[in-house]
């Protein structure tokens, strides 16, 4: 019974968190990786560190066009790896092409949040968003978080940031992963359900289950219950 279950599950090689910029992805994927035991990938620092530049010097220098077809080019590399959370950059909403793309080896996540949480979270970078324009902040961030929308059906799970602690939001993507129908392939082909580290469980009994949620309920109480600011 359990091989024939095993036989269903859909095999995947990463985890892939997309959303609008200020939903959490750089914060949450770190986490996740850090429990995961997995390698984290933020397209937006790989493309930095690739170019020498920050992504607002990119963007100015290249252009909104240019700074996309980059930013793809960076996606459709990393897209391919083994046992990885990939932070998609959230600059730009996704194209269908590349969605599909990221969705052939990956179980897409996406982040989403109120419009005046990620007014909060984007207004403490002042001019390192190179498609924000800073002087009229509310209205990009409406935007673009209206044209996410969209994506909220098609995407694997779609996760409510607003009010939530990257630990709890960690944790809650962690426990999905665990019961959703995916397994992972290692990097030599072999399956494996890598959602958790040896020793390591998501389950009713496990030990790190119970740290992470007290310490969400810990960062719940210390913020009155509302938190997600700090993302």
């Amino acid at each position: 019974m359990r091989e024939e279950r095993q036989n269903r599950l859909i095999k995947k090689r990463n985890i892939v968190l997309i959303g609008s910029m200020g939903t959490g992805k750089s914060h949450v994927g770190r986490m996740l990786a850090r429990e995961l035991g997995w390698q984290f990938i933020d397209t937006d620092r790989f493309l930095e560190r690739e170019r020498g530049m920050s992504l607002a010097e990119l963007g100015a220098t290249l252009g909104a066009d240019a700074l996309r077809q980059a930013e793809a080019a960076v996606i459709e590399r990393v897209r391919r790896y083994h046992q990885v959370i990939i932070a998609v950059g959230g600059n730009f909403v996704l194209e269908e092409d590349m969605f599909e793309r990221l969705r052939e080896y990956g179980v897409v996540v996406l982040l989403y949040a109120k419009t005046f949480r990620i007014i909060e979270r984007v207004a403490r970078k002042q001019g390192k968003r190179p498609t924000i324009d800073y002087d009229n902040l509310a209205g990009c961030v409406a935007d673009l978080n209206r044209a996410w929308y969209g994506w909220h059906e098609r995407a694997d799970w779609s996760v409510n940031t607003t009010y939530r602690t990257p630990t709890r939001l960690a944790y809650t993507i962690g426990r999905y992963l665990h019961q959703a129908p995916f397994r992972f392939l290692t990097r030599r082909g072999q399956e494996r359900h890598k959602t958790r580290r040896k020793g390591y469980s998501y389950g009713k009994k496990s030990s790190r289950s119970d740290q992470w949620r007290r310490r969400a309920r810990h960062e719940r109480r210390g913020s009155g219950g509302r938190s997600g600011g700090d993302l």
